[in-house]
């Protein structure tokens, strides 16, 4: 059984690395806890980051490791309403940020948090970008 994060073992945030290349290339995403009970893919972000603060690689373009449901990580729970991987459809987030939905779930914030940060990816590179989910 997965062991629960602690915001004071791992400094839990939400951008857990960013490493910039040495020249222009490809944005790649990481996304590690969308499921709050699987930490093993934020545990692997933070030692790949902390590994290659070390020791670098000639990189292109950007890398990034973004931590998917914090709360429900910090509990070890898959989640603490709704699944966070079964809750991005167009809809859902257009009556999210309208405020046509009022009542949010935990998972409906740490969704809304998510998509900020992407979108700020979005905004301050040039494509291609990669999101992979661990």
């Amino acid at each position: 059984m997965a062991q629960a994060l602690t915001a004071n073992a791992t400094h839990l945030k939400r951008i857990l690395g960013h490493i910039k290349g040495r020249e222009p290339g490809p944005v790649h995403v990481f996304f590690g806890g969308i499921h709050g009970n699987e930490p093993s893919g934020v545990q692997a972000l933070q030692e790949v980051f902390g590994e290659l603060q070390k020791n670098p690689l000639p990189i292109k373009g950007h890398i990034y490791g973004i931590a998917g449901n914090i709360p429900a990580l910090l509990q070890n729970k898959r989640y603490l309403e709704k699944d966070l991987n079964r809750t991005w459809f167009r809809e859902d987030i257009t009556a999210l940020e309208s405020g046509e939905r009022t009542c949010m779930t935990s998972e409906d914030k740490e969704m809304l948090e998510i998509l900020g940060v992407i979108r700020d990816l979005l905004k301050a590179h040039e494509a291609p970008f990669y999101f992979i989910d661990f």
